[in-house]
């Protein structure tokens, strides 16, 4: 699956989680994700008001560290 930028409703749908599972499965994460895009409140880069999007670099490591969605 080729990286790009996801919400996190987004990425639980393509794991088949909910977002609550997958916010507990990111938590143990988040320092590697902090050091790739994440501001002081947790959030990934804010495109817009009300949208939160996770930038490629951050997508490609989340499939890294979770696994593959699509196996």
């Amino acid at each position: 699956m080729r990286p790009k930028f996801y919400t996190l409703k987004e990425l639980a749908q393509i794991y088949g989680i909910s977002v609550k599972t997958l916010r507990k499965r990111l938590e143990p994460i988040k320092e590697n994700l902090n050091t790739i895009g994440f501001d002081e409140d947790n959030e990934a880069i804010i495109l817009e008001k009300t949208k939160i999007l996770y930038s490629p670099k951050q997508v490609k490591t989340i499939f890294k560290l979770l696994g593959d969605p699509t196996k």
